[in-house]
């Protein structure tokens, strides 16, 4: 039988983006472009220094309540450094023990979207292999609901996978955990791959519930795509930009503080359409991070 070939295009990009050394090679001579462009807007946002991660961070003067792994992925290093660091704070100060293993690599989905599907084998027996090894594991958190979609599908991994924000919103953690108050507005964005895969949205209000004063505004139709749809905002901008529009239009009519978004290239491409107006957009761990009561 003859195999259809892949997309070429897509192909390449996925071989960046889920290699860190590769996409920051690239990334460099990027931050040259005008921001304007795609590329070049995308290349602004990335990180040219990787985050130094221990394969083990243990509580400060809590009793462990037990250890939980934390899947990075691959464009983690790349736009999402602030993230991790506040998913450590988060997790540690609720008295979990954080394990990072280093063998890890990308979660799979950009080659098993773009038809690469024995690639996408091989990095998923990589991530359960670094995650054997990391001891026994209450659960297993991705941050990025596009990775928790594609780690979802893993058939053996050692511990149980669930989105970071569904652990912290869980009553055993989130009594461990209080926030300052915040008198703002933000509008959150439930990616599709956290709606219709993972399907536990809920969290995310639980969580910011807990933030006494926000002003919490959900947009957009539940369960449908803003158009990032991993690659497919830098290979088909005019399909991504059309399902993005609306979600742009109701932003701007809210004109919140900040926009929370769980997935990092749901984050940009959102982003991308409201530069001008100077709005941070955030995964919700961000700002759940900066209100946390630290005593």
């Amino acid at each position: 039988m003859v195999r259809p070939s892949l997309p070429v295009a897509e192909k390449l990009l996925s071989a960046v983006l889920s290699r860190p050394w590769l996409g920051r090679m690239l990334v460099a001579p990027g931050k040259l472009l005008p921001k304007r462009s795609r590329l070049g807007y995308f290349a602004a946002q990335a990180s040219l220094r990787p985050m130094s991660l221990k394969p083990l961070y243990l509580p400060e003067g809590k009793a462990g309540l037990g250890r939980v792994g934390l899947f990075t992925g691959c464009t983690a290093s790349l736009l999402d450094t602030e993230v991790l660091s506040s998913a450590l704070t988060l997790l540690l100060h609720a008295g979990y023990e954080v394990a990072v293993p280093g063998g890890q690599q990308c979660c799979g989905a950009l080659d098993a979207h773009a038809g690469n599907s024995p690639r996408a084998q091989r990095l998923m027996q990589t991530n359960v292999d670094a995650f054997r090894n990391a001891g026994s594991l209450n659960a297993i958190l991705s941050i990025a609901t596009g990775c928790g979609a594609q780690l979802q599908d893993y058939d053996s991994l050692p511990a149980p996978h669930e989105d970071i924000c569904s652990f912290l919103a869980r009553e055993e953690v989130l009594q461990r955990l209080s926030f300052r108050s915040l008198a703002a507005s933000v509008a959150v964005h439930l990616p599709c791959s956290l709606v219709n895969v993972l399907g536990q949205e809920l969290a995310v209000f639980r969580l910011l519930n807990k933030i006494r004063g926000l002003q919490v505004h959900e947009i957009g139709c539940r369960g449908g795509c803003c158009g990032a749809a991993g690659t497919a905002m830098l290979l088909r901008p005019r399909m991504a930009g059309s399902l993005r529009d609306p979600l742009a239009e109701e932003i701007a009519g809210l004109s919140p503080d900040a926009v929370l978004s769980g997935n990092a290239s749901c984050r940009l491409h959102l982003a991308a359409a409201d530069e001008s107006a100077g709005r941070a957009y955030l995964h919700p761990l961000v700002l759940l991070a900066q209100q946390l009561v630290r005593e």
